[in-house]
């Protein structure tokens, strides 16, 4: 990851522009400063600073692809911040009086502000351990937040205040004329239109690997790679023998997939490196995003130059028809949800113990024994927060908020993280942002609950 800073108070190994400090990856300008991180669909990097140049921030409302931009302009003594609609390229600033940091990396930030202990956010770190990251933007570090996706923001050093606001919302619009099969047609489109533009931002030589489950996102994404002539290198991680005889289910079919369309298949064990390794990987790649060692390996993968992957199922799909809910009883099964989608303890229990037998690791810690940590006034205040998020949406639907959380607070802090990219071990793309996303919205709710679309579209199209 090409890292940047951007901060207006001198820090070791900044450079002095105009009246701000920077360190990293970004184009300078005399005093003037232009930071992209991640890609715009169809758009050179160039390109992007001569529209930002012309139109101002208000332009990422245009662009597609998966980026975050930051400008200084001297003239204005201006920090300017924008990022697409889904914030996949985290931004995180920090506001303390006069002070303004900006960075890509959470870890730079720190280098600049030097926290002491007393900066330590206690409830948000509280919130990390219940629910596998902050409830909202927050991170552990008071001050310190990351960049809400789909939003524009401006630090004025004159007045020393930042404001932002969002240009895009989630909102459901389905189309009264598209039933079904209409919806599978245009999913059709989208995913080729999706593939092919991740083909057209990479070169023609490129090596493409995919995270192949055998489940319906990762069919997708071979399927329609394979249709605009990428065929990618398949690999699933995880335990093949979890009861030492037979080859777990995930596994029959990932090599049945693979085998089905002719794709080179690889079997990567959870425990190829170290657990200390990954450990210390994710605490440096992803460190507000809840820990993933057991999907998270480089040792054993096959040579590839860009990830395709498809989606963290789970971070879409509620647990029941949402959409029959009072908003009382939304408000519940919401924060129930939030809590079961940290995955299943059982099954990171049941590896964790048998890390300890391999000797991978000390001692394993259930991701929910926090007992003597936090206490029920605190789960109290975190229900109360969940809760008051839903209240506050009284314009929305209950599938709205759910998806709304689901895209913009937690999905679109998992561009680092294992699944999306081995800790940004590759460049990624996910077959589903942008243009998939957009389709949903058009849907009836029924087919964005139960991946009606996704599976009519498999049978339609990809029958074998």
């Amino acid at each position: 990851m090409d890292s940047f800073v951007i901060a207006t108070m001198a820090f070791e190994g900044g450079t002095g522009i105009g009246d701000v400090y920077a360190k990293g990856s970004y184009v300078q300008d005399g005093n003037d400063l232009f930071v992209q991180v991640g890609e715009v669909f169809d758009h050179t990097s160039s390109d992007v600073a001569d529209l930002v140049n012309s139109k101002g921030m208000a332009v990422v409302s245009e662009l597609e692809g998966e980026f975050s931009l930051v400008t200084y302009a001297h003239d204005t003594r201006t920090i300017h911040l924008g990022n697409d609609r889904f914030g996949r390229e985290t931004l995180y600033y920090y506001l303390r009086n006069d002070e303004f940091v900006v960075s890509n990396d959470f870890w730079e930030v720190i280098g600049v502000i030097q926290p002491s202990e007393t900066d330590f956010d206690l409830d948000s770190i509280k919130e990390f351990m219940v629910f596998g990251l902050p409830i909202l933007n927050t991170t552990i570090i008071s001050d310190l937040k990351s960049f809400m996706p789909a939003s524009r923001g401006e630090y004025s050093l004159t007045q020393k205040s930042f404001t932002s606001q969002n240009y895009w919302e989630v909102r459901m619009a389905p189309d009264p004329e598209l039933d079904l099969e209409g919806a599978a047609e245009r999913l059709h489109a989208a995913l080729a239109n999706t593939l092919a533009a991740i083909k057209r931002q990479n070169p023609p030589d490129t090596v493409y690997g995919l995270g192949l489950s055998g489940g319906l996102d990762s069919r997708l994404a071979a399927h329609y790679a394979l249709q605009e002539g990428i065929r990618p290198k398949a690999f699933i991680i995880g335990e093949k023998r979890p009861h030492l005889v037979f080859v777990s289910r995930d596994h029959k079919s990932s090599m049945a997939v693979a085998d089905l369309l002719g794709l080179e298949h690889r079997c990567v064990e959870y425990d190829s490196e170290p657990m200390d390794v990954k450990f210390l990987r994710e605490i440096r790649r992803i460190p507000m995003v809840g820990g993933q060692a057991f999907t998270a390996v480089r040792k054993g993968l096959p040579d590839f130059d860009v990830l395709l992957t498809g989606i963290e199922v789970a971070a879409l799909r509620p647990r029941v028809d949402i959409t029959k809910l009072s908003r009382a009883e939304f408000r519940e099964e919401f924060t129930e949800w939030m809590h079961s989608n940290l995955g299943e303890p059982s099954s990171c229990l049941r590896m964790g113990l048998q890390a300890v037998r391999r000797g991978n690791v000390d001692r394993p810690v259930p991701r929910d024994h926090i007992d003597g940590v936090v206490t029920e006034e605190d789960t109290r205040r975190f229900r109360e927060k969940i809760g008051a998020y839903v209240d506050e949406r009284t314009d929305k639907s209950n599938l709205e908020i759910f998806m709304e959380y689901s895209m913009v607070h937690r999905h679109s802090k998992n561009r680092n993280a294992a699944f999306a990219s081995q800790c940004g071990f590759r460049k990624s793309y996910t077959i589903y942002w942008p243009y998939v996303l957009d389709e949903m919205l058009k849907w009836q709710p029924e087919y964005a609950l139960n991946r009606q679309v996704l599976m009519k579209l498999l049978k339609n199209k990809h029958p074998a």
